[in-house]
């Protein structure tokens, strides 16, 4: 997933973004791990798919500002 995202931001306000990406990969994490039915999961973005929105949000960020660098993407 290669998006580019023109978002002026303050370090806060971006930091919050990235907080609520990350919340968001790991419930859908462990939803993905505890549901037995796959029809349940339809229509649902997969871990995979947020970890890439985030790992691309925070590459852009930390492209953009040196404060980002202490964050480390999603493995």
């Amino acid at each position: 997933m290669n998006i580019n995202i023109n978002l002026d931001l303050t370090f806060g306000e971006a930091i919050d973004v990235l907080r609520a990406v990350h919340e968001k990969y790991m419930e859908a994490k462990h939803y993905f791990a505890e549901c037995d039915n796959e029809e349940d999961t339809i229509g649902l973005q997969t871990p995979e798919e947020i970890k890439a929105l985030y790992n691309n949000l925070l590459k852009q960020m930390k492209e953009k500002s040196s404060m980002f660098d202490l964050l480390d993407f999603i493995k």
